[in-house]
């Protein structure tokens, strides 16, 4: 069990973390590129995924530090935690397939 945690953590770290390297190199280098709407919504799912798991790990180690461990007993904190699992990826299948059909209408 432990060992799945570890390699659930670390595998997300590095995603995030080669994310952040990718969103950086382009800046830096000052890419232009132009996205069409199903595009844009693609990156604004993946960035809204790695915000929105980070800002639920936050929020819950607020609540615990600040309210003490039985303040989540309700379950309150759920609303990032569920916008991570379910909005986002989502919006990231509707955006591949949008993509995909604006892409075969185009030609």
């Amino acid at each position: 069990m432990t060992e799945t945690v570890i390699f659930i953590t670390l595998g997300g770290t590095l995603v995030g973390l080669a994310t952040i390297g990718i969103l950086l190199f382009l800046i830096q280098r000052k890419v232009k590129v132009k996205l069409n709407k199903f595009q844009l919504l693609a990156v604004a799912s993946a960035i809204g995924f790695l915000v929105f798991a980070i800002l639920h790990n936050v929020v819950y180690a607020l609540g615990i530090v600040w309210f003490g461990d039985d303040c989540w007993a309700a379950g309150d904190e759920s609303v990032l935690f569920t916008i991570a699992l379910f909005v986002c990826p989502l919006g990231l299948l509707v955006a591949v397939i949008g993509n995909k059909i604006f892409r075969k209408h185009r030609r």
